[in-house]
């Protein structure tokens, strides 16, 4: 599944360009909405295989500036220095100030390995989509973690909700009502101030709305509604909450 698009904001992808990139510009354009193209090429060596593999890299981005054109896609072509990953990091630093508000996307399909890689530890940095299109032309992505596993204490009121959410999935319940979510919290809750008189505050409905809403925002949980009227609002883990969860737990053995 794919994140959720902002339509309001400019959709740029940058490709890492191989000898099949006009390939890949055609599954992506059956899945994303692609505004504006960039296309990452590496300069190669001088020997007759690099020159070979540079002219059918060439060709290729040609096929796919010409199907861009027929669709409305904007594109631009960046050849940056093969080994030189600061040249790299810096164009994407560039691409992101020309453009502030946009979508990143990074197709790291094709290109030299340092290439991809670069691209994907920029994702990290400025909260790109990556993916990548297998030989079967199907696309996967790369999940990248929003939130470092040292920002969520095990002993604290993150975790236990990641973990409540996977205690009852493991009895059946892969999404929880919400209510039901914060009783079972407010049995354990222990926030992070002084104690008064021995006691710790009673867990308030709306600090448990802003707990929730960072899990959602770091896309570690997801809430929907069990009617149509947004009634009974339910809570479950992500595929990343999953496993953000399973991390922290074995770690803390």
């Amino acid at each position: 599944m794919s994140s959720k698009l902002d339509v309001d904001k400019e959709c740029l992808h940058i490709f890492s360009a191989g000898r099949s990139v006009d390939s890949t510009f055609i599954q992506a354009v059956k899945r994303y909405r692609i505004d504006t193209l960039v296309i990452l090429k590496t300069m190669l060596g001088k020997s007759e295989s690099d020159k070979k593999e540079d002219m059918n890299i060439e060709n290729s981005i040609r096929l796919l500036r010409s199907k861009a054109k027929e669709i409305g896609v904007a594109t631009n072509v960046i050849t940056v220095s093969e080994d030189n990953a600061n040249e790299i990091r810096d164009e994407i630093l560039r691409l992101k100030g020309d453009f502030p508000d946009a979508e990143f996307y990074f197709n790291i399909t094709g290109g030299k390995k340092i290439l991809s890689l670069n691209l994907f530890t920029m994702a990290v940095w400025i909260d790109a989509i990556v993916y990548y299109v297998d030989i079967n032309e199907n696309i996967l992505e790369f999940t990248i973690p929003r939130i470092h596993s040292d920002n969520l204490d095990p002993n604290g009121s993150y975790f236990s909700i990641l973990s409540i959410l996977f205690s009852l999935s493991n009895q059946g319940k892969q999404a929880v009502l919400y209510s039901e979510v914060y009783e079972k919290l407010s049995e354990i809750y222990r926030p992070s101030t002084q104690r008064s008189k021995g006691k710790y505050p009673k867990l308030r409905r709306g600090t448990f709305s802003k707990l929730v809403r960072y899990l959602i925002e770091h896309s570690l949980i997801e809430e929907e509604y069990k009617t149509s009227n947004h009634r009974n609002k339910l809570l479950k883990l992500t595929h990343d909450g999953v496993f953000t969860f399973n991390f922290i737990n074995r770690n803390r053995r």
